[in-house]
Formats: C-alpha cells, sequence, structure tokens
C-alpha cells in the first residue's frame, strides 16, 4: 500500500492513505490535518494562489504516523535515493554515459532544496510546483527548454527508482512534459481588469465587433474555441439562462461531449442587448460566421488595446481564458464535479492537478465575474 501523502482541500491540509477494504481492495481513507493544539492546520498560500506552509505539513504527517506507529525512518533520504539511481544507471544492461549521469546528479542534487526528505512524499503536486517556480527558485530567467531539461532529469531519477522498487510510479509522469515546458498560469486580477477595459476601448475604437461580450462571455463560460466560432442563437435558453453544446450537421464538439452550461449574469445580460433569433452569435463585420482565426482576427485587438504583459506560460488565446475561468471558478468555491462537466471534462484528475490552488482569496469584483455559477 501507498505511504500516506498530504493534499491541500479548501484551505485545509488533509492527510490521506489507502486502506485493505472488507472485499481486499483498496480504500482510500482521508483525514485533516492539525497541530500540537489540536486545530485544523491551514494552508497558508502567497499571492500566486501556491502553497507556502507544505514543509510544515510534513512535519505534523511525520509526527502523526510516528504517534501510530508507523516508522518514518522507513522511507528513502534524497541523498541515498540518489546513490541507488546512479548505482542503476551504472549497472543497467545499457548502462549511462559517465557524462549523463553527472549531468543528472548535478540537476537532481540542485533540485533536491526544493523537494520534500524522502523520496516516497514527492507527488505530482511537487513537480507542478517546481515547474512553476523554478526560475525564482534558481533566481535565473529560465526558457521553457531550460525548464524541461531539469524535469526530464527528475523523471530519469524517478524511473530508476521504480525499477529499483523503491517507488510504485514516476510522479513527473502526470506533468506532461511534451507541452512545450507550460503550466497552467491563469490571468491575475489585474490583467484581467486590464482586458476588460481593453475590451471596452477596442469595441468603442473599432465598432465592428461585439469585444466586450465576446471577452466576458469567455471569462465567465470557459469554452473551447470551436464551440464560440458556432456559437448560435437558436441554442440559447433564454428561459433557463443556459446554453447547450451538442452535436449537428455543423459542429461536434470535442469527445462529444454534449453539455448545458449556466450563462451568468453579467454575460447574459450583454447577449440579451446583441440578441437575435438565430444565427451565429459572434459574426465577422461582412457579416460571415468566424473561424478558427477568431484569436488572431479579434482576440488580438482586446491585448492590444489592453496593454496587458503575458509571462512565458500565458497564450494569447481562448484557451488561456478557458484556464483562467477554470482556476477562478475553483478559488470562487464552485464544486469540482461540476466545473469538470461545465469544462466538458471527463474526469477530475485534470481539473484538480492543473487548476486547483493556481489563484486564492478572489476580490468582491473577482466574486462578481467568476462566483457566479449553478
Amino acid at each position: 500500500m501507498k505511504k500516506p501523502w498530504l493534499t491541500p482541500n479548501n484551505g485545509i491540509w488533509y492527510k490521506l492513505w489507502e486502506e485493505r477494504g472488507p472485499d481486499g481492495r483498496p480504500e482510500r481513507k482521508k483525514e485533516s490535518l492539525r497541530d500540537e493544539s489540536g486545530k485544523l492546520f491551514r494552508v497558508v498560500y502567497n499571492s500566486k494562489g501556491e502553497a507556502t506552509n507544505r514543509d510544515d505539513a510534513v512535519v505534523l504527517l511525520d509526527r502523526s504516523l510516528k504517534m501510530n506507529g508507523e516508522k518514518v525512518s522507513s522511507k528513502t533520504p534524497m541523498a541515498q535515493a540518489i546513490i541507488k539511481a546512479r548505482k542503476r544507471w551504472e549497472t543497467q544492461a545499457k548502462p549511462l554515459k559517465p557524462e549523463t549521469i553527472r549531468s543528472y546528479i548535478k540537476d537532481i542534487s540542485l533540485l533536491a532544496k526544493f523537494l520534500p526528505p524522502y523520496v516516497e512524499d514527492i507527488t505530482e503536486d511537487h513537480i507542478i510546483d517546481i515547474g512553476h517556480n523554478l526560475g525564482e527558485y534558481l533566481k535565473k530567467d529560465l526558457k521553457p527548454i531550460s525548464r524541461i531539461d531539469y524535469l526530464k532529469s527528475l523523471s530519469a531519477f524517478f524511473v530508476a527508482l521504480v525499477k529499483e522498487r523503491t517507488l510504485t510510479k514516476n510522479p513527473v509522469i502526470g506533468y506532461g512534459l511534451s507541452a512545450e515546458g507550460k503550466i497552467v498560469e491563469p490571468f491575475i486580477e489585474k490583467q484581467i481588469l486590464d482586458l476588460i477595459e481593453g475590451a471596452k476601448g477596442a469595441q468603442s475604437q473599432y465598432n465592428v465587433f461585439p469585444y466586450y461580450t465576446l471577452l466576458m462571455v469567455a471569462l465567465q463560460m470557459g469554452m473551447r474555441l470551436m464551440e464560440y466560432v458556432h456559437f448560435r442563437w437558436q441554442h440559447i435558453d433564454w428561459k433557463n439562462q443556459q446554453y447547450n453544446i451538442f452535436q449537428d450537421s455543423t459542429f461536434d464538439p470535442k469527445y462529444s461531449k454534449a453539455r448545458t452550461i449556466y450563462i451568468p449574469k453579467i454575460s447574459f445580460e450583454l447577449l440579451k442587448k446583441i440578441r437575435q433569433n438565430e444565427g451565429h452569435v459572434f459574426l465577422k463585420p461582412t457579416g460571415k460566421p468566424l473561424d478558427a482565426h477568431l484569436n488572431r482576427d479579434f482576440l488580438d485587438d482586446i491585448f492590444k488595446a489592453s496593454g496587458i504583459k503575458l509571462t512565458e506560460n500565458q497564450d494569447k488565446d481562448l484557451h488561456q481564458f478557458r484556464k483562467t475561468f477554470a482556476s477562478w471558478r475553483l478559488a470562487c468555491g464552485q464544486p469540482p464535479y461540476r466545473l469538470m462537466y461545465d469544462l466538458g471534462h471527463s474526469s477530475m484528475d485534470t481539473l484538480l492537478k492543473h487548476y486547483a490552488n493556481r489563484v486564492s482569496n478572489p476580490s468582491k469584483r473577482m466574486m462578481e465575474i467568476f462566483g457566479d455559477f449553478r
């Protein structure tokens, strides 16, 4: 069975573990972590929405394990794990080159100070944190490819430990190394407010497209690119304030995920102002439907008018708004299972792994935008 591990949820640290059920299958158990006085041990977030007191939580977890009779010393310290991995690389059927081993060990030793002291405690959350904050930790301006090189060294390290039976899985697998080194970094509040003003400015300047309406729908509904392209008036349920996404002769949602999405009040009122009986909601100035170039043709105008600066992990496209929507919705308290449905995801794993705890402590204005859900 797995060693107990930590996870943050709704501002509280929780201890999770597995036990054999009556049928012999593993059952996951969950218990809130408490400090020495018995009070709930709360998660402390920084301005980026990242947990900063995980090390303190690890100490409390280790203490609770000792109280329960588990030997924490049975875990493998990072230094010992590096020795195991090096031995594996040197003696496996096809040994690695000495310079490759030295490079791996150099990278892993550098990253070890930002990871839990025992390799069994390292989770996908830690890997995401490394991928997100590595430049800040190392005080370097890292390019995406450099960040990926560090993560590849970690992955090789964990693979060796899995083969040595020290670990049961490689926690880097869930990170997605093929995704050009980018992880989810939603727009922060200032960027969102600047984009809103930029959309209003673009609408006033060009007066050929409902920029502000598109922006608010993107922020509040979090749909996919082609779902905006095929956004139809006749699919809006005006009575129940919702939009129906389904397969028809002209459109097939990704994974054929038909679903009904609630339209938040701000977006609903904006749509009512330009309401038509049928046809596409968003059209080109020529009257023709939009296409996959929506990002280039109209979203660029909003970004130019807003003047916001993007980080290396942010993109100038509608998928960036989808990431922002999901992250802020979770921060505003929407139940994950409901958000999973709204996004058209097939499971909560991706949602919680990539979007949870990206932002926190939403202001009144952010609650107005992202806190309006069913």
